[in-house]
């Protein structure tokens, strides 16, 4: 069992289990977006400035897993995460994880 009680699955079906979790909690809401090719911004609509980013996790090989420290932590400018890693992470999916003001 994962840490959350959830079976371990292979492949993404986890994330399905994580998303259901998640969308029972009041106003957390799981949104994707990409990564970026250097720090600096990435669309992610939808955000709301003050937006707390609750996690970040990665949905590709080698992405799996909580991906956070490399994203702001509260949202700071509308339908953005800013990727604070200065690596290349452009071709890379995630799922910000927010907690909504409203």
């Amino acid at each position: 069992m994962s840490p959350l009680n959830l079976p371990y699955i292979n492949g993404s079906d986890w994330l399905v289990q994580i998303n259901a979790a998640l969308k029972s909690l009041n106003n957390i809401t799981p949104v994707s977006f990409v990564g970026a090719a250097a720090a600096g911004p990435c669309t992610l609509t939808g955000a709301k400035v003050g937006d707390k980013v609750v996690f970040v996790t990665g949905v590709a090989s080698g992405t799996v897993g909580n991906q956070s420290a490399s994203f702001e932590a509260v949202i700071t400018v509308a339908d953005q995460i800013q990727q604070s890693a200065a690596g290349n992470l452009s071709a890379n999916v995630y799922l910000a994880h927010l907690a909504r003001l409203s």
